[in-house]
């Protein structure tokens, strides 16, 4: 209507509106909202959880409940670190969310605001927490692809007419949201080149990404919403456009960093002064820099919580609660926040894995099992005599047998089979490992439940479980941080957790039982250390990797030893070698490596040649053998997996009569001593005892070379899966004794105070790992020593496989006194050397995990950046795997790092990250007797002094001494002498 020259404009009803065809209009407006709801209506939505379900291989399925399509569109659309809220509750599975919304949009009654706001913040947090990870690098950043790539296949079915109807829907509404430029700016500005893009797909990905993310891009949110109008909206570039915007990344990551500090240091001071509110707007100008560094941004998160929750502060930038705020402070790496989560939040940040010591699992108890197999027969069978009628009942029925043992048909029956009030053993031992560690699952999510309905101290819930054990059949490589992450979420209180790893059990035990020292046993350690001296260990396998790599990596480094005149060469022959040596290749890279302190030890070769075979039957097997023994001054350890018990027996007999014809050839003694060791890998119990006493053909069975095959058996299941020995036995206290005294703690303290250094030793299979190895070398360590009366000091037999608990102690006791005499007599010589070899051996025991050794710059590098520690183990880096003497250097270095050359006293409140003290630095001024603190003088770390420790401690350390009983008096008195 024209009227004065003037033209009258009335705003047209909804229905005068381009009126959409394929999404939901009810859903997108009143008020205007782009929403997962409205841009997939119902119908929409249910073609899409169909295509979902066919790609899942459920083509029948059909839901019409609402709320689970729009769980599995979610899940689809949205990866899983995207959902995440503060507290860790995943957004697909709220209950309450809205069909228009997918997210719940009832109010709050404490804050007054919708739930939603928090959970699309929660979103648009994640956007932009994990692109500042990947440097805001547009091709790290696949979110927007992926969302492409999913709905590309969900809507694969559409017919055109379909498609074209959704595509002018889309444009419809970005016209729409481009006249919205007073509530959603940053949106109105990019909306028209948001129509420009080339397919339905992509426009979909953008929108369902703004919808995901709806009230963060309001006028009101201002820092948020331009950190994500960044990474989304940004247009994309291509050549030296790149470059230029990456120079301009990195110009702005220096300003914020120079910006970012000027403010925390407002920000403390404003703290210390109570100016709350000048702190409070600091830490949020902190927020606001996209490019400020984490440390600091967990700092300015903490500052803020602190100033909104106990001093007033009114924040207007964010919908995070104090407890959300401490969160992501503490996400970001700022320490002050886990105390803070706990005492006043109640937050677990990390379970209390008390030891427990009220009960043993010795005796009678009851058994739980997940299967009925060759390993839960072996565990049962050696069960003390008051199971073994219901035991042999279970076996034969497979069910029931009264109330003692029992195999669980599923995981409601396991769950339901959980009762602290009862000694109770786990064996989860199924040969589907997958199984057993969510069979794990079960049984932790019930003892937490069960903890949870009645809530106790964490002492008291220790006691509760302390008659539990769970024993879990799984790979260590594979399951390792999965235990350990499923054991911090149990809660504040310790349930034992076994993980049997057969192969790993398997070598270690062989190489414990038949150490590789037995072999030059009978040589001078002053003839080892001339030399040259060849230790050849020689895996013959067939087509198990799993084993053939584990024996390689556990003799990698056990055979460390302080003389430099002998080389330990290692040899795979097997019809995989090639592919075993690439994958030990990749996954153990610097095994194949040069070793620090190379001309203090024994030297390594590691898999230098290809000794690749067709199969073992191969007739090229023998000369391969031949060829490893025809090097001079060498001895030969030979491990055998030939696919079977029975196989790798008649292997291990050939291997004999091929060694024996070349030393009748070669006129070579042929007394036992001087042949090689020949270890066969064999589970059956049966078949190893008669392997022990093999008749050679008509020659009655004896001790001599000519009518003893002298074959070793190893891996069998009686040596893991018994009774007494499931949960390491002898060599498990041990390792927690090392544990113990690497944390500083005297074997006499009190027990409470070794429970609660404990709690690392539970929490982190690294952990046990790391202990378990320095136990396991300790009589490796002993062999290295020559007494007054011996050359080497080795026991009797070996430690941990006599009968009795009080024949073992006093193997020990008596290794134990040997080497406190050794160490009385020589000690200036002796502990240096034994320090070194010490640190040697933690290196190849490091380079055998995986572990790379970090230059002094790098470990500077990381540590600056937020790293605890001089260890990463997110890359498996650590400054300290370098030679003994350049320890020293990386101290010196790190201590370097707080006086930076210009002067200037740093502000370093997490000084003891890099050096051992400090002291005041002081000047007295215009001749007066008033000394004035110009800075700090700080003392470098010792990183010797953990190998140097260790090794004083050693004879306590083989006794167990942190958790054994006291020694026999006569020892005491003489421990008390010294």
């Amino acid at each position: 209507m024209e009227h004065g020259g003037t033209v009258m404009m009335t705003k047209p009803s909804l229905k005068e509106e381009c009126c959409l065809k394929v999404m939901d209009e009810k859903c997108l407006s009143g008020p205007f909202r782009i929403s997962l709801g409205g841009l997939y209506a119902r119908k929409t939505r249910d073609r899409m959880t169909t295509v979902l379900a066919k790609q899942a291989g459920r083509p029948e399925e059909r839901d019409t409940d609402k709320k689970n399509n729009q769980h599995r569109i979610l899940c689809a659309l949205l990866p899983a670190e995207y959902r995440l809220m503060p507290d860790g509750t995943d957004l697909a599975n709220l209950k309450e969310a809205s069909i228009s919304r997918f997210f719940i949009c009832a109010e709050n009654p404490d804050t007054g605001k919708f739930y939603s706001e928090r959970q699309y913040e929660a979103v648009g947090n994640n956007l932009i927490d994990l692109a500042r990870k990947a440097g805001f690098r547009t091709g790290e950043f696949t979110l927007l692809p992926h969302i492409r790539g999913q709905l590309q296949i969900m809507l694969a079915e559409l017919t055109e007419n379909e498609r074209r109807d959704f595509s002018a829907d889309a444009m419809t509404l970005l016209e729409r949201l481009k006249n919205k430029s007073k509530k959603y700016p940053d949106l109105a500005s990019h909306a028209e080149g948001l129509k420009k893009l080339g397919t339905l797909e992509e426009q979909l990905a953008y929108l369902t990404v703004i919808a995901l993310t709806w009230s963060c891009w309001s006028w009101n949110n201002d820092a948020l919403t331009k950190d994500l109008a960044f990474l989304l909206l940004t247009p994309k570039k291509e050549g030296t456009e790149i470059q230029a915007i990456e120079s301009w990344k990195e110009k702005r990551l220096a300003e914020d960093n120079d910006r970012s500090a000027k403010l925390l240091e407002q920000c403390r001071d404003a703290f210390r002064q109570k100016d709350f509110f000048t702190c409070g707007k600091a830490a949020e100008g902190i927020l606001a820099l996209r490019f400020a560094p984490d440390l600091v941004r967990g700092e300015a998160y903490y500052m803020l919580s602190v100033c909104y929750a106990g001093h007033g502060y009114k924040r207007s930038s964010t919908l995070l609660s104090p407890k959300e705020l401490m969160l992501r402070a503490y996400k970001f790496g700022y320490a002050g926040a886990r105390e803070v989560l706990l005492n006043k939040y109640g937050f677990d940040a990390a379970p209390l894995l008390l030891r427990p010591r009220a009960k043993a699992l010795h005796g009678t108890a009851k058994v739980v099992s997940n299967c009925i197999n060759q390993y839960t027969k072996t565990v049962l069978q050696s069960a003390p005599d008051t199971l073994r009628k219901e035991a042999d009942d279970a076996l034969k029925k497979k069910e029931d047998a009264e109330k003692w043992v029992y195999c669980a048909p599923g995981k409601k029956a396991l769950q339901d089979s959980v009762d602290f009030s009862q000694e109770t053993r786990y064996l989860l031992f199924d040969d589907d490992q997958e199984k057993n560690f969510h069979d794990l699952l079960c049984l932790l999510d019930r003892i937490a439940a069960v903890e949870r309905s009645n809530p106790v101290s964490p002492e008291q819930s220790t006691r509760h479980w302390s008659g539990t054990a769970i024993y879990l059949r799984a790979s260590e490589d594979r399951y390792a941080a999965l235990v350990d992450t499923a054991m911090k979420r149990l809660g504040q209180f310790v349930v034992k957790v076994f993980l049997i790893d057969d192969e790993k059990w398997a070598a270690q035990a062989l190489l414990t039982r038949h150490p590789i020292y037995e072999l030059i046993q009978c040589v001078s350690g002053k003839e080892l250390k001339r030399g040259p001296f060849v230790i050849n260990f020689t895996v013959i396998c067939d087509r198990n990797a799993a084993l053939a790599s584990r024996l390689l990596r556990e003799a990698y480094w056990l055979s460390t030893f302080s003389y430099p005149g002998l080389t330990v060469k290692f040899h795979l022959l097997s019809p995989v070698a090639q592919e075993i040596k690439n994958t030990m290749r990749l996954e153990f890279p610097a095994m194949f490596e040069a070793l620090p302190d190379a001309d203090m030890t024994s030297h390594v070769t590691f898999l230098a040649e290809d000794l690749t075979l067709p199969a073992l039957s191969d007739y090229r097997l023998a000369g391969y053998v031949d060829k490893i023994e025809a090097m001079p001054n060498s001895f030969n350890y030979y491990v055998i997996d030939a696919g079977d018990d029975i196989s790798s027996l008649n292997l291990a007999i050939r291997l004999r009569e091929w060694n024996v014809r070349s030393c009748v050839a070669g006129r070579t003694p042929l007394q036992n001593g001087s042949q090689p060791r020949i270890a066969f890998y064999c589970k059956d119990p049966d078949i190893a005892y008669l392997a022990e006493n093999m008749v050679v053909q008509t020659v009655d069975h004896g001790s001599s070379w000519y009518n003893n095959y002298n074959l070793i058996s190893f891996g069998l299941l009686t040596d893991s899966y018994s009774w007494d020995a499931m949960d390491g036995g002898y060599w498990e206290r041990v390792a927690e004794s090392v544990h113990l005294q690497y944390c500083g703690i005297a074997w006499n303290a009190a027990d409470d105070v070794k429970n609660e250094n404990l709690v690392d030793y539970y929490a982190r299979m690294y952990n046990r790992d790391s202990s378990m190895a320095a136990a396991l070398y300790l009589p490796y360590q002993m062999f290295q020593i020559r007494t007054a009366s011996a050359e080497h000091i080795v026991s009797d037999a070996p430690l941990g496989t006599v009968g009795s608990e009080d024949a073992n102690a006093k193997l020990a006791h008596d290794m134990g006194d040997q080497f406190r005499e050794a160490i009385g007599e020589n000690s200036k010589a002796l502990i240096p050397e034994l320090v070194c070899i010490e640190h040697a051996r933690w290196i190849r025991w490091a380079y055998s995990r995986g572990w790379k050794a970090a230059t002094p710059d790098q470990v500077l590098f990381y540590m600056e950046e937020g790293n605890p520690k001089q260890q990463l183990y997110i890359a498996r880096l650590h400054g300290c795997l370098c030679a003994s003497q350049e320890l020293a250097v990386l101290a010196e270095q790190m201590k370097q790092a707080l006086t930076p050359d210009d002067g200037k006293q740093p502000h370093k409140n997490d000084w003891k990250r890099f050096a051992a003290s400090r002291e005041k630095d002081t000047v007295k001024l215009n001749n007066t007797d008033r000394a004035t603190t110009i800075g700090w003088i700080y003392t470098p770390k010792d990183f010797a002094e953990f190998d140097r420790s260790h090794v004083l401690a050693s004879a306590e350390l083989i006794e167990a001494r942190w958790i054994e009983h006291e020694p026999p008096t006569p020892v005491q008195e003489a421990l008390n002498g010294i």
